[in-house]
């Protein structure tokens, strides 16, 4: 109730006390109906959670306090405690919904991916991922049993299981960016050669396997397009997710990972980082087009999009997008999104100017948005709602 309360207050432009009121009453009659911890594996328990969670992400404020990491612990807590009584997780949809958020949390920098990490360290996310070899997980030699090759009927399953395969490369990208970052905090100084290529390593680990995963399941088809005619309906929309997602994390891999790594970078890799950008901005058109706005998996890829963007005319365009986005939407996230995106601009635009006063024209800016995010105390997590 306190869910619908908020989604009609948003989409009549009326506050949302309503929602509030409901929010205060669910809280004290869960609290009310944990007893036992065998009480905290019931279904009631664990869907309530997630709503809980879907809640406390739309209805906060883009830099207002949410208590959506607290929802996240309770039900990485939840989650184990019905895999060690059930044996399996007979909702195991929702458990891939709140890791795909957490992916997008330990990618932003909001948080350190507990959640996603526990579900890959005990193999929980019933993908045939082995848990001790997680960038090997299939035949790379094997593109007849690619995506592409598969007839109607078993397009969806397939569809289905490559979506998982980006998603968890996604979540790995984010973890090794965690991990990098954590080791910039204690040596900020230390930009030597030997730590930077130790670094691209790491990173080029996971941009191949990023690669080889797309590459030997797309044929140049399906590959080339994501408006194609080769799947199904009800596949294509998964393989859509995948296309956007894939290309972000290659953005992502380019120049997130660590504070200074845009400067580090070298320019060879620019095409592909372009490449990517505008792939991600002519789907993007294609859904909003087509008015497709319920596809919000496209919001991150667009930011990752608009990050790199050169031109003023495309940041334009991104912002637009992004914002129509917005329209359909329930709560806040999209718009701080957008906010996000906004501030990056003028903080680019501003380092350009600098950079041009100092006879570098031409020059990369640095600027870190997965640090401005806590800088500015930003509420910035992905839902798709």
């Amino acid at each position: 109730m306190a869910f619908s309360a908020l989604s009609m207050s948003y989409r009549n432009g009326v506050p949302n006390l309503d929602a509030l009121q409901h929010y205060q009453q669910a809280l004290p009659t869960l609290q009310s109906s944990l007893r036992t911890e065998q009480d905290l594996t019931s279904d009631g328990v664990f869907l309530t959670h997630f709503i809980l969670l879907l809640y406390e992400i739309a209805a906060g404020e883009p830099r207002g306090l949410s208590l959506w990491s607290q929802h996240i612990g309770q039900l990485l807590r939840i989650t184990l405690l019905r895999r060690e009584m059930y044996g399996h997780e007979p909702y195991s949809f929702i458990v891939w919904w709140v890791a795909n958020i957490d992916i997008h949390v330990v990618l932003s920098g909001m948080g350190n991916g507990e959640y996603i990490e526990t579900m890959l360290r005990n193999n929980m996310l019933a993908s045939g991922m082995d848990p001790q070899n997680p960038y090997h997980t299939y035949d790379y030699n094997s593109p007849s049993r690619g995506l592409a090759s598969q007839n109607g009927h078993e397009a969806l399953p397939s569809a289905l299981a490559f979506h998982r395969r980006i998603s968890i490369l996604a979540a790995e990208l984010g973890l090794l960016a965690r991990d990098i970052r954590a080791e910039e905090k204690q040596n900020p100084d230390d930009r030597s050669h030997a730590v930077t290529q130790s670094r691209q390593e790491r990173i080029g680990v996971l941009q191949d396997t990023l690669r080889r995963t797309w590459n030997v399941q797309m044929t140049v088809a399906v590959a080339s397009g994501y408006g194609n005619q080769v799947l199904p309906v009800g596949a294509r929309g998964i393989f859509e997710h995948s296309f956007a997602l894939y290309r972000a994390c290659l953005i992502y891999s380019h120049t997130s990972m660590y504070s200074a790594q845009r400067l580090l970078s070298p320019s060879a890799l620019i095409h592909e980082v372009s490449q990517s950008g505008g792939e991600i901005l002519r789907l993007a058109r294609e859904i909003v087009s087509h008015n497709h706005l319920e596809r919000k998996f496209i919001v991150f890829p667009l930011f990752m999009s608009g990050f790199v963007s050169k031109t003023q005319d495309e940041r334009v365009e991104i912002l637009a997008l992004v914002k129509k986005m917005e329209e359909d939407s329930v709560g806040r996230n999209i718009l701080a999104v957008r906010q996000l995106l906004e501030i990056v601009y003028e903080r680019q635009e501003r380092r350009r100017e600098e950079l041009r006063r100092e006879g570098a024209d031409g020059g990369r800016e640095d600027v870190d948005w997965v640090s401005m995010i806590g800088e500015l105390g930003l509420q910035v997590v992905s839902c798709r709602l």
